[in-house]
């Protein structure tokens, strides 16, 4: 067999292969079969090796009529900046393009696939087969170096996730399989295996093979990957019953993608296209985009502020109330400043001074007579007496923000980290530490690394205290405690339980923002309301169901 089956072009496809073993060029023979039928396609090209589609294979004449975005042969330009303009150019037009980010920096690259992934899923009208090329390097595995760079991971894995039912149908190339994120790399249900040498790429072979397919049958290809001629392949999507080892036609375009020879030539004919077309389309796009655009909101608040300025200063002012508004407002502010920091301070110098040891006497003279003088310990404030119940200190004894501390932990007996107590409490790193500090001092909590644990003592020490419940009593307590936001997101992660939500379909629920959104689930994360199985997906907690 030597024709790709048809069928699978209506899954995602992963075309897993060694530099030089022929993957990008056995898809570019799918490529010319998809435009000979008019089909949408688009191909995000990372190597500036797919201009060639628009000449023929000599390169005398054109080929096919695709936009070219960026590059070295680019019909229009791009930017970091124009990766939403450009999904929602391509997903509601016809026109097939490449997306050319050869000659991107990766901070750029980065920043326009994370926009144009996140737009695309949401853009999208109909049919699109959407080509990614060293696909590893827009989904990769392992630590991410940036946010940038996980923003970036987060939208191409909801892309391939979601993306069959908003029309796409996306063909990811690697060399690299073992770099490629297993959620994007085990979402695609044909596999395209040509040749592997390196043991970790056929592991990642063998890993997509128990996941999607009979492993039995799987020997036989693993075995034989080391071993595969430039241009053949093994086809096999399982849900369609292929199992087949292919070789695959020669392309009829230009084959830009071989390596320099010496033989190449310059300057071939490009097929025509309607550039001003797409252009006219691109611009309208982008002034939509712009009218929404949140820099272009603030510039425009900025311009605002500064003619109210001007207005204001040819107008009377009452200096006199606008000052006296000012300082109340300020005097307020460091009021509660001085408030927390005394709590703090002075709970430490009551500690401090209760576990000093005595100064010894000293004896001096003056005046001939001798006088003993005796060196003695600061007075601490005057605080009640500390009663002594079982050891530990009573909750009449113990300052607000220690109690406040003391609670959240008892409230999660398996103990909270640093960061989680601060969502919950609300008191900044400092002022936190130097409860927990305190807490630990009185055998209250304690400290393991960042996570911070009631002891049985802290127990005891608040006694109306007591460990959150669980199932529906815990979803109540939730849903009558949590703030609007993130109750609503809660709502949504209730509704769908034991499924999980994408942060996208959690955008599209509730329309927050992606930074709004996230800053609730990262609050509701560490409160344990919700978890993450995967990246890009969030669930409610199995212990509001217990």
């Amino acid at each position: 067999m030597n024709q790709f089956p048809k069928a699978a072009l209506a899954q995602h496809i992963a075309v897993l292969g060694k530099t030089g073993s022929g993957k990008s060029y056995a898809v570019r023979g799918i490529v010319e079969g998809l435009l000979d039928e008019n089909a949408r396609v688009c191909i995000i090209d990372p190597t500036g090796a797919w201009n060639g589609l628009r000449s023929s294979a000599t390169g005398k004449s054109g080929g096919y009529p695709v936009v070219i975005f960026g590059g070295s042969h680019a019909d229009l330009t791009l930017a970091g900046q124009y990766g939403e303009a450009i999904a929602e150019t391509i997903g509601t037009s016809s026109t097939p393009a490449i997306i050319d980010t050869s000659l991107m920096r990766v901070g750029e690259r980065t920043r326009f696939m994370a926009d144009f992934a996140d737009a695309l899923i949401r853009k999208n009208k109909g049919p699109l087969h959407l080509v990614i090329d060293e696909a590893h390097l827009f989904a990769p595995q392992g630590k991410v170096n940036s946010p940038q760079a996980g923003e970036m991971l987060s939208a191409t894995n909801n892309l391939v996730s979601l993306g069959r039912s908003r029309g796409l149908r996306i063909i990811m190339i690697t060399q690299r399989p073992a770099k490629l994120h297993k959620d994007s790399l085990t979402q695609c249900e044909t596999l395209v295996a040509l040749r592997l040498i390196a043991p970790q790429d056929r592991n990642a072979v063998r890993e997509w093979i128990e996941d999607n397919a009979d492993k039995a049958k799987g020997n036989e290809i693993i075995s034989s990957l080391a071993s595969l001629k430039t241009g053949q392949g093994w086809v096999w999507a399982p849900e369609l019953g292929i199992l087949d080892r292919i070789s695959f036609p020669k392309i009829r375009t230009f084959d830009t993608g071989r390596a320099p020879d010496g033989s190449e030539q310059h300057g071939q004919v490009l097929a025509p296209i309607d550039k001003e077309a797409i252009s006219a389309k691109l611009q309208a796009v982008k002034a939509d985009a712009l009218a929404n655009d949140p820099s272009a909101l603030k510039a425009k608040i900025a311009e605002l502020q500064r003619q109210i300025k001007t207005t204001l200063a040819a107008a009377p002012v009452d200096t006199a109330a606008l000052e006296k508004s000012r300082f109340e407002e300020g005097f307020r502010l460091g009021q509660e400043s001085i408030t927390d920091q005394l709590e703090v301070f002075y709970g430490s110098l009551e500690s401090w001074s209760r576990n000093m040891p005595p100064a010894p006497a000293f004896k001096t003279q003056m005046a001939g007579v001798p006088v003993r003088l005796e060196r003695h310990r600061p007075s601490p404030p005057k605080v009640a007496p500390r009663a002594k119940t079982n050891g530990h200190a009573p909750a009449t004894d113990l300052p607000k923000g220690e109690v406040a501390v003391l609670s959240a932990c008892i409230q999660y007996p398996d103990g909270l980290r640093r960061e989680q107590i601060t969502v919950l409490t609300g008191f900044k790193r400092s002022t936190r530490d130097a409860y927990i500090y305190r807490l630990k001092e009185k055998s209250l909590v304690d400290v393991n690394g960042e996570t911070v644990t009631a002891t049985e003592d802290g127990v005891l020490a608040l006694p109306d205290a007591e460990p959150l419940p669980r199932g529906a009593e815990l979803q109540q307590f939730w849903l009558d405690k949590l703030p609007q936001g993130e109750r609503l997101i809660l709502e949504n992660l209730i509704d769908v339980y034991p499924k999980a939500l994408a942060r996208d379909e959690v955008t599209q629920r509730t329309g927050f923002k992606r930074s709004t959104r996230d800053a609730y689930i990262y609050r509701m994360a560490s409160k344990q309301i919700v978890t993450e199985p995967s990246r890009g997906e969030v669930r409610a907690s199995e212990e509001l169901f217990a």
